[in-house]
């Protein structure tokens, strides 16, 4: 691959949206092709030579190195818009920007499911929810006392966001 070539194509993708709204995305989305165009590189192939299979191999070895859904939508997002402009200026095949699929992203995937083992065994030791006191006690003890809502943070070492959410909240 000339590297030249894909510089170049990558500088003037950025120029076009210099004054765009969306000139932060489109920062965002250059670095994305940035890591694509190295990726790709290895190949030794023209840019016009990608196709929609180099993209989903692309975006499956980001998964293998531990990227999360999300990051690796955004990375598509980037892409797609990228090779739909790339389309239409004759680089690359038009319609390869629309093959581009990131992943499924789950309406609440970033919401905590609750506390880990290691915070529930920390508050059952604590006295906080454990049968006899109730579901709510944690909500109930900060409620009583504004102090207690960084006692139970501190002596608990809860790190849960949703546990921190919960004593935070607990007041209002």
């Amino acid at each position: 691959m000339e590297g030249v070539e894909s510089s170049e194509q990558g500088q003037t993708f950025q120029n076009f949206f210099a004054f765009d709204p969306l000139k932060r995305a489109v920062e965002r989305w250059s670095g994305y092709l940035k890591q694509f165009l190295c990726w790709y590189g290895a190949k030794k192939l023209p840019f016009s030579a990608v196709g929609i299979t180099d993209l989903d191999a692309f975006l499956t070895s980001c998964g293998a190195k531990g990227c999360s859904r999300i990051s690796i939508n955004n990375k598509a997002t980037g892409l797609r818009a990228f090779f739909r402009y790339a389309g239409a200026r004759g680089w690359c095949d038009p319609l390869i920007a629309e093959a581009i699929k990131g992943p499924r992203i789950f309406a609440q995937e970033n919401l905590p499911s609750g506390p880990s083992w290691q915070d529930v065994r920390r508050m059952r030791k604590f006295g906080i929810s454990s049968p006899h006191t109730g579901p709510h006690s944690l909500r109930h003890a900060c409620a009583q006392e504004p102090e207690n809502k960084r006692r139970i943070i501190f002596e608990l070492g809860i790190s849960s966001p949703y546990l921190v959410n919960l004593v935070l909240n607990a007041s209002n």
